[in-house]
C-alpha cells in the first residue's frame, strides 16, 4: 500500500464509527467489468459490514434491465424496454450519470423492480430507498412502493433546487423489495431516467457502493461529466478506482496518456468532493489475448503508481502482488 498516510482521515472515520461516535461511513468504488460483476467489491464489502456494521447494500442499478450482467445480490426486472447508455457508448442518450450508465423510457407507467438477496450473514433489507435520476419538469413523477399491492409514496420530478438530481423515500418497515414507477401527472411530461438507486437501512455501519462499467476506461468517465456532478450526492468518505485493465489492452497507449487520465479523474473527484479519501488500484497481472504475458501492463502500473504520486493519494499496487 503506497502513500498509506493520504487514508488516514479514513481511517479515523472507521474508528470513530467501531467507538460509536458516528452513523454510517460511505465508500464508492468505481471500475470496469471486475466491479460490474461485483467480484472484488462483494468480498471487501462483506469484510466491512461484518467488522464495522451493515448500512445496507448501496447504490444499485438495473443492469439486468440495460441487456448486461449485474450482481449475484439482487434482481431488476421491468415491464417495458428501455433506452440505455454507458460512459463508453458511441451514442450518449441518456447521458450517463453516478452508476456510469443510465436508462430512459417514454412510457408511463414504465416500472423497474429490484429485489435484495441476503448472504455472507448480512440482511440487505432496506428502509430508505434514494432515487437518482433526472428531475425537470418534462420528466414523469414516480411512484415508490415496497409492496406491489401498495400504492406507495408519489414523488414529484421537479428540481428543488440546481443541481438536484435524488429523491429520497423512507419505508416504515424494512423490505428487499421496491417497485419504482413512472407516473405521468401533467401533460407536458414525457420521459423518465435512472442514473441509480441507493438502498440502505437507518443502522450505523458502512454503506458501499460500488459502479463498474465492462471495457471501460479512465477517459471513459472523464467524458461523463454527469457522472461527476451526481457523485457529489454522495459525499463518500473513501473513493476507490480499479481500471487500468483495458488500457493495458492498447498497445499504442502512452505512460504520459495514463497519467494525464488517471489525474484527471482525481481532480473531478476532488472538485465535487475535496475532503474525500482516494484510493487507486493498479490493475491485476495478466494474459494478452488469453495467451501471452501481458508487457503493456507494467507500463500502466508505473503509470498509476506515478499519478498517485503527484495527486497525493493512495495507491494499492494489486499488479506487483498479483
Amino acid at each position: 500500500l503506497i502513500n498509506a498516510q493520504h487514508l488516514a482521515p479514513f481511517y479515523k472515520k472507521l474508528l470513530a464509527l467501531e467507538n460509536g461516535d458516528t452513523g454510517q461511513v460511505n465508500i464508492l468504488h468505481i471500475g470496469d467489468s471486475h466491479i460490474q460483476a461485483d467480484f472484488i467489491t462483494r468480498e471487501v464489502r462483506k469484510d466491512l459490514q461484518l467488522r464495522f456494521g451493515n448500512a445496507g447494500r448501496g447504490l444499485v442499478f438495473p443492469l439486468r434491465v440495460a441487456g448486461t450482467n449485474e450482481p449475484g445480490d439482487y434482481r431488476t426486472s421491468s415491464n417495458v424496454g428501455w433506452q440505455m447508455a454507458k460512459v463508453n457508448s458511441a451514442n450518449r442518450v441518456p447521458e450517463p450519470g453516478l452508476s456510469g450508465i443510465s436508462i430512459l423510457s417514454t412510457e408511463g407507467g414504465a416500472y423497474i423492480d429490484i429485489t435484495t438477496t441476503n448472504h455472507d450473514d448480512l440482511d440487505y433489507a432496506f428502509d430508505q430507498v434514494t432515487l437518482i435520476h433526472t428531475k425537470d419538469a418534462l420528466q414523469y413523477d414516480c411512484r415508490i412502493t415496497d409492496s406491489i399491492t401498495k400504492f406507495g409514496y408519489l414523488m414529484s420530478a421537479e428540481a428543488m433546487e440546481p443541481g438536484d438530481c435524488s429523491t429520497r423515500v423512507p419505508f416504515l418497515h424494512p423490505s428487499n423489495f421496491v417497485r419504482i414507477q413512472a407516473e405521468q401527472t401533467e401533460n407536458n411530461q414525457n420521459s423518465v431516467t435512472l442514473n441509480g438507486v441507493i438502498l440502505q437501512n437507518s443502522l450505523p455501519g458502512i454503506l458501499y457502493h460500488s459502479v463498474g462499467i465492462n471495457g471501460a476506461h479512465y477517459s471513459d468517465y472523464n467524458s461523463s461529466p454527469q457522472f461527476f456532478r451526481q457523485m457529489k450526492m454522495l459525499k463518500p468518505d473513501l473513493v476507490i478506482i480499479s481500471m487500468g485493465t483495458n488500457e493495458g489492452a492498447n498497445t499504442k497507449v502512452t505512460m504520459d496518456e495514463i497519467i494525464a487520465q488517471v489525474n484527471t479523474t482525481v481532480q473531478s473527484i476532488r472538485a465535487v468532493n475535496p475532503a474525500t479519501c482516494i484510493l487507486i488500484t493498479t490493475p491485476t497481472d495478466d494474459y494478452l489475448k488469453k495467451k501471452y504475458k501481458n508487457p503493456y501492463l507494467e507500463a500502466v502500473q508505473r503509470a498509476i503508481v506515478q499519478s498517485a504520486s503527484q495527486q497525493g493519494v493512495a495507491c494499492w499496487d494489486l499488479y506487483n502482488i498479483t
